[in-house]
């Protein structure tokens, strides 16, 4: 039997408060106390075994330090979502055994007893819980007594490592996997770990992956065929480049019959947009049930389309755009400009050198994407917050960057000279501004250089056009993994139709050049306009239904901005 006494400060917490509610429950003989005096239960009373698990989950969660809980990666499981993937998972099946890798307080443990209870099955049955925190397994193991008046012993109920050790046959796999970066930045994965969870894990954890996708091909290899998985992941595994092995796998051995896109609201406090995956071992499978809760719908789709296109192109709905053609004359921006996008050490590198400056204008004033808007930049009129501190005006401090690595701050400051564009890389339209010699683009900002100041011109005002915003997210919405609309991609933005100046006639590049002057002088809304206006007439593009749904995207304060 698992110890039920206390040996940690944290479960001594968890414990009287457990003692606590079945005090108020009138449970009081399904826990021993051992001792401890119970603490009075101020909360809800809960209703259901689920309901007694979110609020022991809610407790074991304050006991632990806020440094233990973000590097986990841990996101509390609410009760309703924990009964829906329980009902999905079950239905028309009746599997034997259950197995939940990373239990936390056992919400998906008592989701499952629950779905078997009203059907008049032995509600704990075959159910196996693990989870790398003692506290996890200790507070399920109160969770179950007090839910259930059972006491789950040492071989369904176990505190170990579900990505060190090997995984029991099972007929159906229901979690919720812990989200963290393959990135040792933000508390995610030392080198060591990576490269162990390679080795184990050669298809679901390659490149950046996230560590859910470890556990999934996990689940899959230890389902029984004709088994059944039920997954909450971040929504990103939808889109993501380093998971495209391993969504290719999947569609060969475990295609999903249902995906829910459940958006940001069902872990408010992770700022992380989620869904769950029901997938198939072993299945051949006709249709998939897609539904999506912000906005809500509801689809079903042929399976073989998760063959032929990218699974986020299948799964994302469809982004409501106005119907617009491309001419054929247009080329593709690739051929017009080269792009590119620092690395995420590069952040890092700079951030350490960047103060708030001290005059006015700075020879290297720092650009982030929070101070990029469509036409202009914010720089020292709205805040930046820059590798977790804020700054007002931010510059990059040269002495201080090459007292670090002199070469390296050299070879990065050249890409920093010369006239550029800089795009953001996830917002609600495209967002991109002129900017000159010397200003620092923070990664993850996209820089855009063309041969002459005439084509760059040229190519500003058509990437500030409703059709640029319209074209990418008919071809690219799916990638959006914030719910913002459009992630930018370099490969992506490359192959954005737009004319060439030698396709413009003499009279009109001097009618843009006025424009665009006028907008650098004074970016407001109507300056705006008009650089829209004649970028859509450049395209043979009418004006209206484009501007009007470009214009109703962008977010209230953004359009407030431009109206000062």
């Amino acid at each position: 039997m698992i110890e039920i006494y206390p040996s940690t400060q944290e479960m001594q917490k968890v414990l009287i408060q457990a003692l606590g509610l079945a005090r108020a429950m009138n449970r009081e003989d399904r826990i021993p106390s051992m001792g401890f005096t119970p603490q009075e239960w101020n909360g809800p009373i809960p209703n259901s075994p689920c309901e007694i698990a979110d609020l022991l989950g809610r407790v074991r969660e304050h006991a632990l330090p806020a440094a233990q809980r973000i590097k986990s990666g841990a996101h509390h499981t609410p009760p309703d979502l924990a009964r829906d993937l329980a009902r999905q998972a079950l239905a028309g099946r009746q599997p034997d055994r259950v197995f939940d890798p990373c239990c936390g307080a056992g919400v998906f443990l008592c989701a499952v007893a629950e779905e078997r209870l009203k059907r008049g099955d032995p509600p704990l049955k075959g159910l196996v819980g693990w989870d790398r925190d003692p506290l996890a397994v200790y507070t399920t193991k109160l969770v179950v007594m007090l839910a259930f008046d059972d006491s789950m012993n040492d071989t369904k109920l176990q505190c170990c490592d579900a990505m060190t050790t090997d995984w029991p046959a099972v007929d159906l796999v229901i979690t919720n996997p812990p989200f963290v970066s393959s990135s040792l930045k933000k508390g995610g994965l030392d080198a060591e770990t990576r490269a162990l969870l390679r080795q184990r894990f050669p298809i679901g954890f390659q490149k950046r992956s996230d560590l859910a996708a470890a556990f999934i091909e996990a689940a899959v290899r230890c389902t029984k065929p004709g088994g059944r998985i039920a997954l909450v992941l971040p929504e990103s595994l939808l889109a993501t480049e380093a998971a495209a092995p391993l969504r290719s796998w999947l569609t060969d051995n475990a295609p999903p019959s249902r995906i829910d896109l459940l958006g940001a609201k069902a872990f408010p406090d992770a700022s992380v947009r989620a869904a769950t995956w029901v997938l198939e071992c072993g299945a051949l499978l006709e249709n998939i049930e897609l539904t999506s809760h912000s906005p809500w719908s509801r689809r079903r789709v042929p399976a073989q389309q998760l063959r032929q296109l990218p699974w986020s192109a299948v799964v994302v709905p469809p982004q409501q755009i106005p119907s617009f053609k491309i001419p054929e004359s247009a080329q593709k921006l690739d051929d017009l400009a080269d792009l590119s996008r620092g690395f995420t050490d590069d952040f890092y590198f700079f951030a350490r050198s960047i103060r708030e400056a001290e005059e006015q204008s700075p020879a290297h004033p720092v650009l982030s994407v929070g101070l990029v808007d469509p036409g202009r930049h914010w720089w020292g009129e709205r805040r930046a917050k820059i590798a977790g501190r804020w700054f007002q005006r931010p510059e990059l401090h040269m002495a201080t960057l090459r007292t670090e690595d002199s070469e390296r701050a050299e070879r990065l400051m050249a890409k920093q000279q010369g006239r550029r564009l800089l795009l953001a890389t996830r917002s609600a339209v495209l967002e991109c501004c002129a900017v000159a010699s010397g200003v620092v683009a923070q990664v993850p900002l996209i820089t855009l250089r063309s041969k002459t100041v005439e084509e760059l011109d040229l190519i500003y005002a058509q990437l500030l056009s409703p059709l640029a915003t319209a074209w990418y997210l008919s071809r690219y919405g799916h990638l959006d993994q914030t719910g913002a609309g459009v992630d930018l991609r370099v490969p992506a933005l490359k192959e954005l139709p737009l004319r060439s100046m030698a396709s413009i006639a003499p009279s009109t590049q001097t009618e843009l050049c006025r424009r665009l002057q006028a907008l650098r002088d004074r970016p407001g809304q109507n300056e705006l306009q008009s650089v829209q206006c004649l970028a859509l007439e450049l395209m043979d593009q009418p004006h209206d239904p484009l501007m009007t749904w470009w214009w109703e995207r962008l977010p209230k304060k953004l359009r407030d901005g431009y109206s000062r």
